[in-house]
């Protein structure tokens, strides 16, 4: 009974990868591609652009991954991310370094987590 319970809970497990690996596309198929120094002009809002938590621990281990990947390899990373207005927006830049709440990209510029729906490494 044990086996059986294991096997459906990777199953949707698996499922839940692909369906959120079908939703990364669409994110980034709408995604406007901007220039890391323009990150300083945008605002971020207050709100968390991931509803649940499992997405959040998703998105974090994305972007700690990430972050290792940048810096051993120097490989740009690219973040999408979504403003207050919708706007969903691309910048490609190493990733210097991952806090709880902000990543700093190459120059310097923070990005808040909470406006990050995804990480493309």
């Amino acid at each position: 009974m044990i086996v059986i319970t294991n096997l459906q809970s990777k199953e949707t497990t698996l499922l839940q990868i692909s369906i959120l690996n079908i939703l990364d596309f669409i994110v980034m198929k709408d995604a406007r591609l901007i220039n890391p120094s323009d990150v300083r002009m945008l605002y971020f809002g207050s709100k968390d652009v991931l509803n649940n938590n499992e997405e959040k621990l998703w998105r974090a281990g994305k972007l700690q991954r990430a972050v290792i990947i940048s810096n051993c390899e120097h490989v740009p990373i690219s973040l999408y991310m979504q403003l207050p207005n919708g706007e969903k927006v691309e910048t490609e830049s190493d990733l210097i370094d991952f806090a709880d709440d902000f990543v700093i990209v190459k120059g310097g510029y923070y990005i808040p987590v909470s406006a990050i729906l995804d990480v493309g490494v």
